[in-house]
C-alpha cells in the first residue's frame, strides 16, 4: 500500500477513534501525618508507646470491622529520643517502613525523624541549620506514579514566650522559609555536588512550630521571605479537628489541647494546595482546608481510626496528630504512539511513522511493537491510540 493510501485509511479511522481520546491522570493520594511524641515514643512496654501505635499504624489491631489506624504513608515525628524505641515502634506498627532521622540532637537529646512507606524510594536525606536548637530534616522521595520528586521538611521550632525564645523561633521560621524558597526556585541538590540539578516537585513543610496559629507573627518568615518580602511558596493551612468539622461555627484547630493552641502544622506549596481550591476564589475557605485533612482526637470518632480506643491520643502524647491527604501530580501515562514527545498522538506522530514505513533496522521511531521494522502492525497500534492525550 502506498503512503498516500495509508493516509486516506487513517482519515477514516481517526473519525472512529476521536471519541475515545484520553485525558491526563488524576492525582496520586498520599497520607501524611505529623506528631510531637513528647520525649520519645518510649519503650515497647510503655503506655504511650502502645497508645501511639493504636492510631499511628497500618495494622488492623482489633481485627476485622469498622476500626483501623490512620494508615499513614509518611509519618513525621518530633521530639524523638531513642533509635531502638523508634525501630521497635516501626516494626510493630509500621512494618516495612524505612526510618530516616536527623543526625543532630538538641541539648535534651531530641531529634526529628520520618517513617516512609516501603515502596516509596528515598532519594536523599539531608538537613539545614536554621538557627538552633534543632536543624531542619529534609527528606526527598520518589512516590510511585508521581511526576517529579516530593520533599518533606520536618521542623521543630523553639518553644516558649520569653524574648530569647521568640527571637529564636522567628529565626527558625525565617531560615526554613529561605531554605524551602531556594529549593523551590533553584532546584534540589540531591548528590551534594553543589549543583541544584533536580526540580523541586512537591514541597511539604511540617512539624511542631510552637506558635499558636502564628498569632505572635514569629512564623511570618516561613510564608513570606524574610529578605525579599515575596511569598516563599509555603502556605499556612489550618485544618480542623474531626469534631470541629462536624459542628461548624468557629474553626476548632487546636493541636495542643492543654492550652487550646495550634502548634503543629502541615504546609503545602501553592501548586500542590491549589487542587483543593474548588470555588476558584483566591485563598481557601475552611471547607476547602478541611478537605485537605484534619487534626485527630481519637474521641472525635469513638476510636474508629485508633483501632477502637477512643482514649488513644490522650495517652500517647500532649500533642495531637495532624493528618493531610495530599494529592500529588500523577506522571503522564506512557503513550506508545507519541513519537515526538508532545504528550498526544496525532498527525505529527503519523507522519513520523509513515516516514519510516517499510523500513527495517534498530531504533526506528515508528517501530512500536519492537520487532525491528515499521509495518502495518505498528500502524494499527498508532491508530488504536490516535487522539489520545497522554
Amino acid at each position: 500500500m502506498k503512503p498516500s493510501s495509508i493516509a486516506i485509511c487513517l482519515l477514516a479511522s481517526s473519525l472512529l477513534c476521536a471519541a475515545g481520546a484520553g485525558a491526563g491522570g488524576a492525582g496520586v493520594p498520599l497520607r501524611v501525618v505529623t506528631l510531637n511524641v513528647k520525649e520519645g515514643v518510649g519503650s515497647p512496654l510503655d503506655a504511650a508507646h502502645q497508645a501511639t501505635g493504636k492510631f499511628l499504624t497500618t495494622i488492623d489491631l482489633d481485627g476485622p470491622g469498622p476500626n483501623s489506624g490512620l494508615n499513614p504513608d509518611v509519618v513525621a515525628l518530633q521530639e524523638c529520643r531513642s533509635d531502638a524505641n523508634l525501630l521497635a515502634f516501626r516494626d510493630a506498627f509500621l512494618p516495612g517502613y524505612t526510618y530516616h532521622r536527623l543526625a543532630q540532637v538538641d541539648a535534651g537529646g531530641n531529634f526529628q525523624c520520618l517513617f516512609v512507606r516501603p515502596d516509596i524510594a528515598v532519594l536523599d536525606v539531608d538537613s539545614y541549620y536554621i538557627g538552633g536548637p534543632r536543624n531542619l530534616l529534609r527528606v526527598t522521595v520518589q512516590v510511585p506514579g508521581v511526576a517529579g520528586v516530593t520533599t518533606f521538611y520536618n521542623g521543630h521550632f523553639k518553644a516558649f514566650g520569653d524574648a530569647q525564645s521568640v527571637a529564636q523561633r522567628r529565626a527558625n521560621a525565617d531560615q526554613t522559609g529561605i531554605a524551602v524558597y531556594n529549593d523551590i526556585t533553584l532546584g534540589l541538590d540531591l548528590d551534594d555536588n553543589g549543583s541544584r540539578e533536580t526540580p523541586a516537585g512537591v514541597s511539604i513543610v511540617l512539624g511542631d512550630f510552637n506558635s499558636n496559629n502564628n498569632l505572635d507573627g514569629t512564623l511570618n518568615g516561613l510564608f513570606t521571605h524574610a529578605n525579599l518580602g515575596t511569598p516563599t511558596g509555603v502556605l499556612n493551612l489550618a485544618v480542623e479537628t474531626l469534631g470541629g468539622q462536624n459542628v461548624g461555627g468557629a474553626p476548632i484547630i487546636a493541636t495542643f489541647p492543654s492550652s487550646n493552641s495550634r502548634l503543629d502544622y502541615i504546609c503545602l506549596d501553592g501548586a500542590t494546595a491549589s487542587v483543593f481550591n474548588v470555588d476558584g476564589v483566591p485563598g481557601f475557605s475552611q471547607a476547602e482546608l478541611n478537605s485537605m485533612g484534619f487534626v485527630y482526637y481519637s474521641g472525635d470518632d469513638a476510636g474508629r481510626r485508633s483501632n477502637g480506643d477512643s482514649t488513644a491520643t490522650s495517652f500517647a502524647t500532649d500533642h495531637r496528630p495532624v493528618v493531610f491527604d495530599v494529592l500529588l501530580p500523577a506522571a503522564a501515562p506512557e503513550c506508545a504512539g507519541d513519537l515526538n514527545g508532545d504528550l498526544s498522538v496525532d498527525f505529527a506522530d503519523l507522519n513520523m511513522l509513515l516516514g519510516s514505513f517499510n523500513a527495517a533496522g534498530a531504533g526506528l521511531p515508528g517501530d512500536l511493537d519492537g520487532d525491528g521494522d515499521v509495518d502495518f502492525a505498528d500502524l494499527n497500534i498508532l491508530l488504536g491510540l490516535y487522539n489520545t492525550v497522554c
